[in-house]
């Protein structure tokens, strides 16, 4: 613009401020919303395991078999039975060769380990077996043997959640007891089999005990009662909490890895986010009959607001109009605009709009005499673009503008794109700031977060933000983010 031409803009300007310089304008500010920052509940379904230590399978059959499994005392029992022999054209039966028999076997240590859907528990037996008297020729003869006896146990889970058991008993002699008669075998087995059966028959009562007594509804029933809770997930600016309400408990079978069975489960949960006061903890409910299976588990679905509140938005504003006063606003058809900005107001108003109050104090570049002061209220609907927050402003309107001087300097700065884009832009570096600073606080309260007996962890798998709303407590960026998330029943 030329210095005529901006000389008459100025000529023009000061005859408008002459006609209305008595003429003082009031207006009202925005009325303010009071609606409180509220969230619908998002479906949970959060993976849960309960570890059952096989360990304590091994102390109970320590303490329930005995060391020496079984003694033999038997007189005049049959060594050799009589067997039918040809010899050249002649069949002959050779006699039974009689012996009196003593001995006894011992067992070790227990071994329990497992893998996949079995567990195994392994009873290495030793037996000494001798005989003696032997056909009334051979005095006596010493036959030493090993055995491993193995249970293989498969687990199933009632709809009650009671514990049952499939035991597979084998046993297979490692070095069968025998010694050598005459040139002959004397096998002394089927003796001591005879022995070893009921102790292998005992063993597989005991396991199916053990099992039934896992007490897998008293560890359900904690986890479940205890997973009603109220979690903290940022203490301040804002306090943010997330309630979590459990529907169902699914089972999805079990591994066993070593010496440890981990139940797979998965708890179905809505999942509330409160901002402010904490919330009351949802009332629990008995421990629900088991529910199918389903594929996918293991998702915590989380709304958390980024909340500006408009306290905190206010300095914000002002120091970002600072530094924009550094530098003349360009305004249509008048020369260059020099403002000064002081008391931001800023809050929620109805219709989901926000409201921005600004003092302002104008002149017109190189005049002392043209100014204009004096506050002026904007309103518009704040907008992002999805999965943004960058801060967009619709709808802008001119609420009203307060001055003892002729307004249309204040009302022309506040419609220009600079004053609105200035705002916008400070709110965006907010947003931003506070959005990862709030992801990572939020990331951390859900590692290993313990919960009475239970062990909440999660890990922030993917992130989502919604539509800016300007309400009442502040203006907020809605955040959906879903974690990786893990319940394990842990007594401490």
């Amino acid at each position: 613009m030329g210095t005529g031409a901006a000389m008459r803009g100025a000529t023009i300007f000061a005859i408008m401020l002459a006609l209305a310089a008595c003429a003082k304008k009031e207006a009202e500010p925005p009325p303010r919303a009071d609606d409180p920052v509220e969230f619908e509940s998002g479906t949970s379904q959060l993976s849960a395991l309960v570890e059952i230590a096989l360990s304590d399978v091994k102390r109970e059959l320590e303490r329930e078999i005995p060391r020496r499994l079984f003694s033999i005392s038997q007189e005049d029992a049959t060594c050799v039975a009589p067997e039918k022999v040809r010899i050249a054209f002649i069949k002959l039966k050779t006699p039974e060769i009689e012996c009196d028999i003593r001995g006894h076997a011992d067992r070790g240590r227990l071994q329990v380990a497992g893998r996949g859907e079995v567990f195994t528990v392994t009873m290495p037996v030793t037996a000494v077996v001798r005989a003696s008297d032997i056909g009334g020729i051979l005095k006596n003869e010493t036959a030493t043997a090993r055995a491993r006896v193995h249970a293989d146990v498969r687990l199933d889970v009632d709809e009650g959640w009671e514990p049952s058991a499939r035991v597979s008993i084998r046993y297979q002699w490692v070095d069968a007891p025998h010694f050598e008669f005459l040139g002959r075998r004397i096998d002394l087995q089927k003796h001591a089999d005879e022995k070893l059966a009921p102790i292998v028959g005992r063993i597989e009562t005991l396991l199916e005990r053990r099992v039934a007594n896992f007490g897998l509804r008293e560890r359900m029933e904690p986890l479940w009662e205890q997973s009603f809770t109220v979690i903290e997930l940022n203490r301040e600016n804002p306090a943010v909490w997330m309630q979590v309400e459990p529907k169902a408990l699914r089972y999805g079978g079990y591994d066993v890895a070593g010496e440890t069975i981990t139940l797979k489960l998965a708890m179905d949960a809505l999942t509330t986010t409160a901002v402010g006061t904490k919330p009351q903890r949802p009332a629990p409910v008995p421990l629900p009959p088991r529910s199918p299976w389903l594929a996918q588990s293991g998702n915590l679905a989380l709304t958390v607001p980024v909340i500006a509140d408009y306290a905190v938005l206010e300095p914000v504003i002002l120091r970002a109009l600072e530094e924009r006063a550094e530098r003349p606003f360009d305004i249509p058809g008048l020369a260059p605009v020099e403002a000064t900005f002081s008391n931001i107001r800023v809050y929620g108003t109805i219709g989901g709009r926000i409201a921005v109050g600004t003092d302002i104090e104008a002149r017109l570049a190189g005049s002392e005499t043209l100014e204009a002061d004096g506050t002026v209220w904007i309103t518009a609907l704040p907008r992002n673009s999805a999965n943004s927050r960058k801060v967009e402003f619709a709808e802008l309107d001119i609420h009203g503008v307060t001055s003892s001087l002729p307004t249309e300097l204040l009302l022309r700065i506040a419609r220009s794109p600079t004053y609105r884009a200035t705002i916008a832009d400070a709110l965006t570096q907010n947003f931003e700031n506070d959005f990862d600073e709030l992801l990572g606080k939020i990331d951390t309260a859900l590692k290993d977060k313990r919960i009475g007996d239970v062990v909440l962890d999660a890990s922030i798998e993917s992130v989502q933000t919604g539509q800016l709303k300007a309400a009442g407590a502040g203006l907020y960026l809605p955040v959906e983010a879903t974690a990786d998330a893990a319940l394990t029943y842990n007594p401490q």
